[in-house]
């Protein structure tokens, strides 16, 4: 089973040199994946780790850690083996967690607490393939009061942002209603794609199908705090 799947990682570098990995990893239920991903976030320094399609059932999760990522969070969805979204924390961080929110349906998960003195959020997104403005309506409304501190959201959001910059067709399958919609919700919370901010007219994608590259994987955190990240790539 060759690892990584289609969908490549969206990594940040955030203050005290804490590395966020994201990535969409369609499914880790096989043994061989599950052991090349953590061999991939080990080799990558991962601090924190967000997985989105785990396709973990609940009830019957498989085994998602090991030496270097002692400690794992999970949001199965209860139907079946499909989507799901996990979090991991590499065992060198001192994370003490103060909160944590899960769906049913395995689409989100939102865990807080402090490092070294430091409060953090992190939200970890799988969007639907249609009608994401409104799942991210939804999901942002939840994440908003839960939030503290210094806000890490990530994710695949299943949408190209910018017809121009994030898909090599310049095309989409969302309407340019919904895109405009999306991007006013995103101000509307303050979040900042932080890989766009670093790299405002540069193309790079973390997806291919159907002949068209695109990047449906994001981190974000708040106009607030952008300036003292360090990098995205």
């Amino acid at each position: 089973m060759t690892w990584p799947p289609p969908h490549m990682h969206t990594r940040a570098l955030v203050p005290d040199c804490l590395t966020v990995l994201s990535i969409n990893a369609r499914g880790l239920n096989k043994p061989e994946r599950r052991s090349g991903a953590l061999r991939d976030f080990h080799a990558k320094r991962a601090s924190i780790v967000l997985i989105q399609e785990t396709h973990f059932k609940e009830g019957s999760r498989a085994k998602m850690t090991n030496h270097h990522y002692p400690t794992g969070y999970y949001s199965d969805y209860h139907a079946g083996r499909s989507r799901g979204t996990a979090i991991l924390v590499n065992k060198k961080i001192p994370f003490v967690e103060t909160g944590q929110m899960t769906d049913k349906e395995g689409r989100f998960l939102f865990f807080k607490g402090t490092i070294a003195g430091q409060v953090y959020t992190f939200a970890n997104i799988y969007a639907p393939y249609n009608r994401q403005y409104r799942f991210l309506a939804h999901t942002l409304k939840k994440l908003q009061p839960f939030t503290e501190g210094i806000p890490i959201v990530g994710g695949d959001l299943n949408v190209a942002l910018n017809l121009r910059w994030d898909t090599s067709s310049g095309h989409s399958w969302v309407s340019t209603q919904n895109l405009n919609s999306i991007q006013t919700l995103l101000t509307c919370y303050k979040l900042i794609d932080c890989w766009r901010a670093y790299h405002p007219d540069e193309k790079d994608y973390t997806f291919f199908s159907h002949n068209t590259y695109t990047r449906l994987d994001y981190l974000f955190t708040s106009h607030y705090h952008l300036t003292i990240t360090h990098d995205a790539h």
